[in-house]
């Protein structure tokens, strides 16, 4: 046994005989272990033989190991070719002659009649790794340390997939990985490394399990000719996908025991004085933390160029992002201009309907990314995963991250680009975002509920007697500064009783400036909290006594809202109201900020009308890209807002959402416009990881792997001939904006979608072209779609619209503003066209006409047509201009009224680019 200790693995095998794997003393013949000098002993349990059958092929084997063999094998016949090589350890076996044993059993297959082969997949594979591995089973006569890293080539180190044919009849085609991968098959443009990845991308998209994964490798392989090199076994699959991600993001993993809090095994609390040690059906809380340097050192070197170009808003007297808050102006003065912010995000959700186990995400964004970029799944970064039946205990959620941005915000990041040069960006904290049950726990506070409950300001509420809650009446209360919160939290850590609600310092006190930095979110805020509440008031059965209820005009109001059109691009249409519990954030933001107002103008009594159209003005400023002034006057009617809620719909209306309103003038101010600063893109995120399990074990180890392929996997890999970068933006995966297949790119900012028919126009299209060109054009190339400044437009001719309607636009011309409706786009000598039947505007105000306001600022606002001012009553007119199609602004809705005013037909609303998705 000259070379039982060498570190290589030998295989041979006749293609009608089984594979026998020698490495280290382990025979891998019937899994049975054999060792110097000793009786072989299993290595793991034999299977019955009433249920599986071996097929009577050759063997191979050293001269050392055939009595062995022979002894723990006599059931199985052996072929008589068999032949040793004590010079060189290699196995060699001749052919043996035709045998009439001709069954349809493959090499090595192990036939089980009772057991489903796809039930053991995931089994199969943690059993062949404990097999693979001696370190696993205690043995200490290799004398060589497992190192974790896997073999090469078909050699899996002693292991047989019996359910895969990964090695049959293409032993003269498959190559050790070591000399690189082969084609799949003669005249195949793909090697097997690549189709592997163009698996892996099919398998994140659609969210497949392991199982499918593996009867996808099967079918893909039935359909190449034979011998081909495609990968039938999910182990090599996952080994070979696996050695692409050289660098593993995870940081560490931890069970934690959910009664006491400690950390403990998979399978018992360590706690002694825990009344869950040593107890049955323990089930710990998993916390997997990733590394957050290479995922910020990959965007930085992907998007070094945005980041270098300081992305701002050119005109300095608007807040059209964050860039432009004054927080971030003081980071940015006191570090410079290479400077990687990032927003935080920590919120919990639910991941199985049977049981109460939620998953907590650590996520952030980089606010220096365009919005587009920025709120892109692929761009987000996870920096730890907490899967449970409790919450997290923040100081433990939290540490991993805040210990490393601490050492990175001294450090900061260097990118190495192509050219050589290198580039340091470093990082700071701007903004945390949470709801407030998670709000409570990062700031380390009391909740909502509590006294002193709000995050701003040191209001104390009162707790009604009637009910068992907490309201916050309208007052003005000093503001909580960074100094007062450190003071606060100070003296609670002695005195161990909460200070005006701080229970003691937060977890990221070092990172972040609390309160300044510490966002209230306009979606639960606002949507679901304040909007979603009046609509209880005016539509819930329990108030139909009040002045206020609407549930008698329901239907009128449901016949009304399903006919509106909006543009294409809206994820949730229209619907009754009657489904409102089953709501969604975004319906919400289109029902207040479009829908409602026009909808009830002649159901709601007046102060009330007057006092939502005071809400949805400040809301539609705050979400704009709005002035200073505007912001402050948006800060006057949030208060005013507040102050007559009480009167109008009771004291119960007054909640802590109600109260937070107060405060949202001053954060845009800070932090900037609140559409830059919502959960809208985080909650996204929440609902994309929440597709990356397909099990209940190991969920948090699953959302991790599956995460970690997404974010470098997929966007990593390329392939020469372009293919796997074709596929990945075919199946969304990687966004490419800039190439589409069925497109024509016209200037820098406009493109047209194919077909493009030529057609003969009209007369007055004639004249309309003859007015703004000078030139008398008869026949010219028609569009039906057009792409401007990233945005698709359609024209009223387009043949799929449906229940649409973005063929409604606002246009810019020699600064006046413009309404209409596209009708055709046209293509003359590369200069995009497009022809528009003009929406004419009418000086008339919806809170004005509508009902004489009673209260004076309210009869001020409205006679000054400050109130819902972007309710535009329109008239269609008959005449048609043409534009060039780079004036294009925004979409617009169309609210059909034809009450309003005998000249006027609707209401059209423009649509807000607030990237709330």
């Amino acid at each position: 046994m000259a070379n039982s200790g060498s570190s290589g693995r030998y295989k041979e095998r006749n293609k009608k005989g089984p594979s026998v794997f020698v490495e280290q003393g382990v025979c891998a013949y019937k899994r049975v272990r054999v060792e110097d000098d000793e009786q072989p002993r299993k290595y793991r349990r034999q299977p019955k033989p009433r249920n599986r059958r071996y097929r009577p092929t050759s063997s191979v084997g050293l001269k050392s190991f055939e009595e062995s063999i022979q002894e723990d094998a006599s059931d199985l016949p052996l072929s008589e070719g068999v032949h040793t090589s004590t010079d060189n350890a290699v196995f060699s076996s001749e052919p043996e002659s035709e045998s009439d044993d001709d069954d349809d059993f493959d090499d090595d297959e192990v036939v089980d009649d009772d057991v489903d082969d796809h039930d053991d997949v995931d089994n199969d594979v943690d059993d062949e790794r404990q097999y693979e591995n001696p370190a696993h089973s205690g043995d200490e006569t290799s004398g060589e340390r497992y190192d974790g890293n896997y073999g090469s080539g078909d050699e899996i180190h002693g292991y047989q997939d019996r359910d895969s044919n990964d090695m049959e009849d293409n032993e003269d085609i498959v190559e050790s990985e070591s000399e690189g991968y082969k084609y799949l098959y003669q005249g195949c443009p793909l090697r097997e490394d690549e189709s592997i990845v163009l698996v892996s991308l099919y398998a994140s998209r659609h969210h497949l399990t392991d199982v499918a994964v593996a009867d996808l490798l099967k079918l893909l392989a039935v359909h190449c000719p034979s011998p081909n090199n495609c990968t039938k076994s999910l182990f090599r699959y996952k080994r070979i996908r696996n050695k692409q991600l050289s660098d593993n993001l995870v940081q560490t993993k931890k069970f934690v025991c959910g009664s006491c809090y400690h950390e403990c095994s998979s399978k018992s609390c360590l706690n002694e004085g825990c009344s869950k040690h040593q107890k049955p059906a323990f089930k710990p809380c998993q916390l997997t933390t990733l590394s957050v340097f290479p995922q910020l050192q990959r965007l930085a070197f992907e998007n070094w160029q945005q980041l270098s170009q300081n992305y701002h808003n050119s005109d300095s007297s608007k807040i059209s992002d964050i860039t432009d808050g004054q927080r971030y102006k003081e980071i940015k003065s006191s570090v410079g201009d290479s400077l990687i912010s990032l927003i935080v995000n920590a919120d919990g959700a639910p991941i199985f309907k049977s049981s109460n186990t939620s998953a907590w995400p650590l996520m952030c964004a980089v606010a220096e990314l365009p919005p587009t970029a920025r709120f892109n799944v692929d761009n987000m970064i996870l920096a730890a995963v907490w899967c449970g039946r409790c919450k997290p205990t923040i100081s433990l959620f939290v540490k991993a991250f805040v210990d490393e941005l601490l050492q990175l915000c001294s450090t900061g990041i260097t990118v190495t680009l192509g050219d050589g040069r290198t580039l340091t960006f470093q990082v700071r904290v701007v903004q945390v975002v949470a709801d407030l049950p998670a709000k409570a726990q990062l700031l380390n506070q009391l909740q909502f509920n509590g006294t002193y409950g709000c995050s701003k300001c040191e209001h104390p509420g009162v707790r009604l007697e009637i009910a068992p809650v907490r309201v916050y009446p309208y007052g003005q209360y000093q503001l909580r500064t960074t100094e007062s919160v450190s003071q606060q939290a100070q003296e609670a850590e002695e005195i161990r009783t909460p200070v005006y609600g701080v229970k003691g310092r937060s977890a990221l006190y070092e990172l972040v400036q609390i309160p300044d930095d510490v966002i209230i979110d306009y979606m639960h805020c606002v949507l679901e909290g304040v909007f979603k509440r009046l609509l209880s008031f005016w539509f819930s059965s329990e108030y139909h006594q009040q002045d206020f209820y609407l549930g008698r005009h329901r239907k009128r109001i449901d016949d009304k809202l399903i006919k509106i059109c909006v543009p294409h691009d809206f994820g949730r249409k229209p619907r009754s109201l009657q489904d409102m519990t089953f709501f969604k954030a975004t319906e919400y933001h289109d029902l207040m900020l479009y829908f409602m107002l026009p909808l009830v103008r002649h159901c709601l009594p007046i102060d009330h009308y007057h006092h939502f159209a005071v809400l949805v003005t400040a809301m539609t400023i705050l979400l704009s890209v709005p002035t200073c002034e505007e912001v402050d006057m948006a800060g006057v009617l949030l208060h005013y807002f507040v102050k007559e809620m009480e009167s109008l719909y009771g004291i119960r209306a007054m909640t802590i959402n109600n109260h937070s309103l107060c405060h949202l003038a001053k954060q845009v101010r800070d932090n900037g416009p609140l559409w830059s600063s919502s959960m809208f893109p985080f909650e996204n995120m929440v609902k994309e990881l929440g597709c990356l399990y397909s099990g209940t074990k190991n969920t948090a180890d699953q959302i991790v792997d599956k995460f970690q392929f997404r974010q470098r996997f997929a966007r990593s890999c390329h392939s020469s001939t372009g293919v796997i970068d074709n596929f990945a933006v075919q199946l969304r995966l990687r966004r490419n904006r800039s190439v589409r297949d069925n497109t024509v790119k016209v200037t820098d900012d406009v493109t047209y979608f194919l077909p493009m028919p030529q057609e003969i126009l009209l007369r007055e299209e004639r004249e309309a072209v003859i007015t703004y060109t000078g030139i008398d054009i008869t026949r010219s190339a028609t569009p039906t779609r057009a792409i401007v400044c990233h945005e698709v437009y359609h024209s009223s001719t387009y043949a799929r619209k449906g229940n649409t309607c973005s063929s409604l636009v606002e246009v810019n011309v020699n600064n006046s503003t413009i309404y209409g409706r596209v009708v055709k786009f046209i293509l003359h000598q590369s200069r995009p066209i497009a022809l528009m039947r003009i929406m004419h505007p009418h000086n008339l105000n919806i809170c004005k006409q509508t009902t004489r306001a009673t209260r004076p600022f309210l009869k001020k606002l409205a006679d000054d047509c400050q109130l819902a001012g972007f309710y535009l009553p329109v008239e269609e007119l008959d005449e048609l201009i043409a534009v060039d199609c780079t004036s294009i602004r925004r979409k617009c809705i169309f609210i059909e009224d034809n009450d309003f005013h005998e000249s006027v037909t609707g209401f059209l609303i423009p649509v807000l680019r607030d990237y709330r998705v």
